[in-house]
């Protein structure tokens, strides 16, 4: 238990480097090193300790930017991952759009569809 606390607070501060790091590695060249980030993306959406999503929702657009690219994967295994992840996407997106603190995320979300046509 003393564990846990140990590394939800690592998380905590830690939060936009890890988000940063998941976006970066989500297209590597090697299959495993994607399944491994989107596996990794949807633990760390689903729980990435105490920080809100609302922190990092600049990054929202490029995240679904990847997902969909790495969706569309040679490695079945990648896309299937992938599209959990985009699953566990959606529903922190969804959350968030509820969420009266967080009116940004329509914006940023809208202008990458708009502007890349994704």
């Amino acid at each position: 238990m003393f564990l846990y606390s140990v590394v939800g607070v690592q998380i905590d501060l830690y939060h936009k480097e890890i988000l940063a790091d998941l976006l970066a590695n989500l297209t590597a060249p090697q299959w495993r090193v994607r399944m491994s980030c989107c596996l990794a993306l949807a633990d760390f959406l689903r729980g990435g300790g105490s920080k809100s999503m609302c922190d990092s929702v600049d990054s929202f657009p490029s995240l679904w930017t990847q997902l969909f690219r790495v969706m569309d994967d040679v490695h079945e295994g990648t896309r299937q991952a992938a599209g959990n992840t985009t699953k566990v996407v959606s529903k922190v997106c969804n959350y968030l759009l509820a969420c009266d603190d967080c009116m940004i995320l329509p914006v940023c979300l809208l202008n990458s569809v708009l502007t890349k046509g994704v």
